[in-house]
Parts: C-alpha cells; structure tokens; sequence
C-alpha cells in the first residue's frame, strides 16, 4: 500500500511539476535557439492545464492576497493580451505546485539537467548553430542560441537550481559553481549573468559562516528595495544618464523610447505599444507593460517574501532573490516563465510560506 502511494505521488509530480516546467523549457529552446515562435502560447497553455491539475488535485486552497492577484492579472489580461500569459504562468505556477521548496527546487533542478543534455545533441548533430560574432572588442558565442545572453541565462540556470536544491551547501559545491559560471562566461561574455551569479554564489559564504550574517541580510534587503524604488524614480531623470548609452548597449536609447510610446493607460496598466521594442531591464518592462499599480503590487510581495526570509534566517533564498534584482538591472529575460529557474523566483514571491521546511541559516 504504501509503494502504490508512494507511486502515485511520483507520477502526480511528474505530471502535474516536471511535464509542465519540461514544455516551458522546451519552449525557451524553441524561440531563442530554434527561432520557432508558432508554438509559444499553445504550449504554455498546455503547461497550465498540468499545472491546474496539480492544484486541483492537491487541493490547494487560495488565499484573499492571491484572490487579488488573480484579479489584478485579469486586468492585464484585458490590457496585454497574451503577453500577460508571463505572469499568469508565474502565479499558476507558485499556487498549483508543491509546497516544499527543496523539492521543487531538486526536480526543477533534474528537468533543468534534461534540457542541457537536449541543447547539446542540437548542438552535437548540427541542428543548432554555435555561432561567435564580435561586438565591440568582444568575443562571443552564443551556445546555440540566438543571441549570447539567452545562451548564458540557459546555462546558468544550472547554478541556480543546483545550489537551491541542495540539502546543505559546501566550500566545494560553491567553488564548482564559479568554475561552471567562468567558463560560460569565457564563452558567452556575459557580463550581467556571470556577475549576477557570482554574487549569489560569493554571498553564501558571508550568510552561512559570518558573525554578521543577519546585519548582511539587511543589507541585502535595502539593496533591493534602492534597486526598486530606484527604477521607478528614475523613469523621471533618465535623459540624464544618456552618456552612458554607449557603455550601456543603448539601452538608455531604448528607455527613452519607452517613455516617448507610453501614454497615462500605459503607465497605470501597462500596454502592447512596445512589443517590438527589447528594453534589457527588468524594472522598465515591469513598469512599462504591466503598469505601475502592478509594479507597486509586486514590490509588495516582493518585500513580504524577503521579510520572510530575514525572520526565519532562510539567507540562500534571500541571497538568490539579490542576485536576481541585481541581474533584473541589465536583463527582463527571468519574466518569462520558459527561464525555469525564475519559476522559484515567483515561487517564492507569491508563496513565501514554501520556504518553512528550510533550515535555518541556509
């Protein structure tokens, strides 16, 4: 009796966790490597439906707070289209799925692992090209996929995900990581993603062995809140930093290009008068597609999630929600659902409650 239970909880987290987070990954590799975007939204819709399951068939009860964030998603729904289709995925995703994050974390983890080994025998029979190009001074290679960035956000996925679903984090562990970011770099020269995972993975340790790990954990905590009231003001002054556009890949141009296209609607609701305009910035294609009233609904849940985090000493979870504000400054790709390990990003942001089970100080 017990193995048929036992089986029964497998293949319900294998339908209704790993199936779904498989097709959204499948789907990352098909419209930033394979260049295939016909399939998108019907394989997220697939996904959804598996997700759906799982919350139904687990019974997952919903809350006032998460009541109000399926009403202000309709909303976007209404104003966006399909490009809403992220952020209900996020949501789906962080109500219908198993409260136990490590475990998440590890099955996301090997469904992450599968997904490389795929990108590799693209790799290996020709069916992806591995390009390099020079931009700049610069060297880089795109690992199959159609532009640098998205080959190293893929690949360090793993980083993420391997660290997060570990049961206790060593020196070496640690160390692997940096070597595997290093050569991604060496290869993509990426500089956000490799900086970005570099302070995840350079921060443990000041969690984990120092003295001072609960004053660095505030410190954390007002990094994150500058980087989002930051953002929001700065949309006021941004002419002002047009001297470093050129240093910036543009995108200050492309910032201003926001403003000059958004109207009041835009700015309260968001809008679809810049699908066609790749802004690398976390902040502004929150604030700019989805509205400020849901910018100002996800700094709440954001820092809820990272009070959690400092009251019940989770340190890594706050660590990895650092890295990732810090990497939302140059990159918006970890908005998309397909980048899976920003799956535990919503996760954690809309269901901090996953993280109880978690040790302390880890």
């Amino acid at each position: 009796m017990e193995n048929c239970i036992r089986m029964n909880n497998k293949m319900l987290a294998f339908i209704t966790i790993d199936f779904p987070v498989l097709l959204l990954g499948l789907n990352f590799i098909l419209y930033n490597a394979v260049g295939i975007e016909d399939y998108k939204n019907i394989l997220r819709v697939i996904a959804f439906i598996f997700l759906l399951i799982g919350g139904f068939i687990r019974k997952k009860s919903i809350t006032l707070l998460q009541l109000f964030s399926v009403l202000i998603i309709g909303i976007e729904l209404l104003f966006q289209g399909t490009f809403a289709l992220n952020i209900l995925a996020a949501f789906l995703f962080a109500w219908c799925t198993t409260n136990n994050f490590k475990e998440l974390s590890l099955r996301i983890f090997k469904v992450d692992l599968l997904l490389i080994i795929i990108v590799f025998i693209l790799l290996a029979t020709g069916l992806l090209d591995f390009k390099t190009y020079i931009s700049g001074v610069r060297l880089r290679g795109t690992l199959g996929f159609i532009n640098p960035n998205a080959g190293a956000l893929f690949f360090t996925n793993l980083v993420y995900l391997f660290i997060l679903s570990r049961e206790d984090i060593s020196l070496w562990q640690i160390i692997l990581s940096i070597i595997y970011s290093s050569v991604i770099y060496s290869i993509t020269d990426s500089r956000t993603v490799f900086i970005s995972a570099c302070i995840f993975l350079l921060a443990i340790p000041l969690f984990k062995f120092s003295l001072f790990s609960y004053a660095f954990a505030l410190f954390s905590k007002s990094i994150i809140i500058i980087l989002w009231v930051g953002s929001a003001i700065s949309i006021l002054f941004i002419n002002s930093f047009i001297g470093f556009d050129e240093l910036l890949s543009f995108r200050i141009s492309y910032f201003i290009e926001l403003m000059n296209r958004a109207d009041l609607i835009n700015y309260l609701w968001g809008g679809t008068n810049f699908d066609n305009l790749t802004v690398d910035n976390f902040y502004y294609t929150l604030i700019f597609h989805y509205g400020i009233i849901f910018y100002c609904f996800m700094f709440y849940l954001v820092n809820r999630a990272i009070n959690f985090c400092i009251k019940n000493r989770i340190f890594v979870v706050l660590d990895f929600l650092l890295s990732v504000c810090m990497m939302g400054l140059m990159e918006s790709s970890f908005i998309r659902p397909e980048l899976i390990f920003a799956l535990l990003v919503w996760k954690i942001i809309f269901d901090p409650e996953c993280l109880k089970a978690l040790k302390t100080g880890a």
